[in-house]
């Protein structure tokens, strides 16, 4: 998993998280319909269920026994990502309504502790 952040920092909250993902050799091909972000299983939150601004798969249908990455472009604040000491939160690809792959986020994983010359993302 590779996340990327603005490059100026005040520029606005969106995170960008690539995931590299294989598709079984017995399962039929796959294509990406739909993602969220809700809370990890341990927290003792409200359920809440985000959608991404957008997401993408590459290729766009996954054939058996094949690997993709597939981006998504979410709102920190939105997804309850934005306090560094706040609740972890899952981020989900969805195969046929049910969660296919999932990857816990921490806040601290989506704050910009890098320098003005390690970012590179352009907005």
């Amino acid at each position: 998993m590779q996340i990327f952040l603005p490059r100026i920092a005040d520029a606005a909250s969106k995170v960008a998280v690539v995931v590299e993902l294989t598709n079984p050799n017995d399962a039929p091909a796959w294509e990406l319909n739909e993602a969220q972000i809700e809370p990890a299983p341990a927290a003792s939150t409200q359920a809440m269920v985000v959608k991404p601004a957008a997401f993408w798969a590459l290729p766009r249908v996954l054939p058996p026994g094949q690997k993709g990455r597939v981006a998504l472009v979410f709102d920190r604040a939105s997804a309850g990502l934005d306090e560094v000491d706040g609740t972890a939160m899952m981020l989900e690809l969805l195969r046929n309504d049910r969660v296919e792959l999932a990857v816990e986020l921490s806040p601290g994983d989506v704050q910009d502790s890098r320098s003005a010359l390690e970012r590179w993302w352009p907005w």
